[in-house]
């Protein structure tokens, strides 16, 4: 177990609790009957009827699948460019003869189109012009049932299971710590008692395999020189500062004995099983991604570092999550801000020197 006390990087003070809310008033809404008059007798009341499964219960709304995704095509939905309203047609005017040539009359030049803008990508065109078609064709190498998937990223109020720390430009700068450079940071737990997230993108030269075939010199605790020969080729990702002697595993597999849902579709843990399915050609080995070591931040310290510009919070899919960070065309920092949009994407073309 982490102890997010002795491991937390130290900030000073914690942000004061929020006020609690006042209740709700007991106010009888529209529609609601009105109280008898005095000396009226009250309507008889009927006896509730069962619900048959003929009724309509269309007013109860249902979220089928991962919410996260539902909230996603809300927000796709809200920022997509609206097309503009059709003006009414006019009526033509009479054609007029043109003026006679006097001097001094020149006819007007006519003013060229401006000429569209080509090169780089349109923030403002939705999110299917911000994706990296690039890094897409890598994914499909790796996944093809991750490759057809929608991928998609979005702004969040606030840090969420599950969800992305994306550091700002200057984070290294003010949290005074350089490893948080251009970090993309999946958290794996966020609640009342701090929050743990891994790198996404940060790979190192050390592979899964056995000490003696060239792998990490370490022993590791889940994995036997046998399951970790079935990883051999796997990269480990460097987590984080803390914790480095565990290594963590992410995959998109539920069914695993072990595996635990981080959100809905991506997995830690099950590594052990994930092996002999490996062996027996029933799973891929790039189906997993090894990290070792991880962030941890005590209650309250996250959202600290947000206040002071260290962090965005985001939320995206999982093929973002899964995906392997290497050689790919476009870094998954600048992927992200650029699926997200607006702001995020403008400020990455500037990291980047396109704008």
């Amino acid at each position: 177990m982490i102890s997010l006390s002795s491991t937390a990087r130290r900030l000073p003070g914690a942000a004061p609790a929020p006020a609690p809310r006042r209740g709700l008033s007991a106010r009888p809404g529209p529609g609601a009957p009105a109280p008898p008059r005095d000396g009226a007798r009250p309507p008889r009341s009927r006896p509730a009827r069962a619900k048959s499964e003929d009724d309509d219960d269309s007013d109860a709304p249902v979220v089928m699948g991962d919410w996260r995704a539902f909230r996603a095509g809300l927000v796709a939905e809200e920022v997509a460019p609206r097309p503009a309203p059709t003006p009414p047609r006019a009526r033509p005017a009479p054609a007029r003869p043109p003026p006679a040539a006097g001097p001094g009359l020149r006819p007007r030049p006519r003013t060229p189109a401006a000429p569209q803008k080509k090169g780089g990508r349109g923030l403002e065109e939705g999110a299917g012009s911000r994706k990296s078609d690039a890094n897409l064709r890598v994914l499909r190498r790796q996944s093809e049932a991750l490759a057809d998937e929608e991928i998609w990223c979005h702004p969040t109020g606030a840090p969420e299971l599950g969800g992305l720390l994306v550091a700002r430009p200057n984070a290294h700068t003010l949290l005074e710590d350089s490893m948080v450079w251009q970090a993309v940071v999946f958290l794996l737990r966020h609640d009342g008692e701090g929050s743990i997230g891994v790198m996404l993108n940060r790979p190192t030269a050390l592979l899964m395999a056995p000490p003696a075939a060239g792998g990490l010199p370490l022993n590791i605790d889940g994995f036997d020189d046998a399951a970790r020969s079935r990883f051999a080729e796997s990269r480990i990702y460097m987590g984080g500062p803390h914790a480095q002697q565990a290594i963590h595993a992410l995959h998109p597999h539920g069914h695993l004995a072990g595996a635990e849902a981080v959100v809905p579709g991506i997995y830690a843990g099950g590594q052990a099983e994930g092996a002999r399915q490996v062996a027996d050609g029933r799973l891929r080995e790039t189906d997993f991604r090894f990290f070792s070591g991880v962030f941890t931040w005590r209650p309250g310290q996250l959202e600290r570092e947000i206040q002071l510009g260290g962090w965005y919070t985001a939320a995206c899919s999982r093929n973002v999550v899964l995906k392997h960070c290497l050689r790919l065309p476009t870094p998954l920092w600048r992927e992200v801000m650029e699926l997200m949009g607006g702001e995020h994407g403008s400020t990455a073309q500037q990291v980047y020197g396109e704008m």
